[in-house]
């Protein structure tokens, strides 16, 4: 069930949890992997980058590739040949990430 609690710079804030029922779930995979392949294949177009998308679900036998398998090989194969070092130096972990987040939404709050 997703649940929203705020709206904050045009980012909607919502509660994630398990969705309970087998169908719900299904149905929630289904929207939210349409609006997630929208997102992901626009991007490219929008910011002038390079972008793949691969989703195993565990009801289909083969994962929802974007754009094909050979440009998300391709894709990966540059992205490995960059020193780890570099990759990760503007990476985030998702904790991290809603950590600050929500510590900049109680900060914006109190103003």
């Amino acid at each position: 069930v997703v649940e929203a609690l705020g709206h904050v710079g045009g980012i909607r804030e919502c509660e994630l949890s398990f969705v309970q029922r087998n169908i719900a779930r299904r149905a929630s995979l289904k929207k939210w992997r349409e609006g997630l392949m929208k997102k992901v294949t626009e991007l490219p177009i929008m910011c002038g980058v390079e972008g793949g998308l691969i989703v195993y679900c565990p009801d289909e036998q083969e994962p929802m590739v974007w754009p094909s398998h050979e440009e998300v090989q391709s894709l990966l194969k540059k992205f490995y040949q960059v020193p780890e070092m570099e990759r990760n130096k503007k990476s985030m972990k998702l904790e991290t990430y809603y950590k600050e987040k929500a510590s900049k939404s109680r900060d914006q709050l109190k103003k």
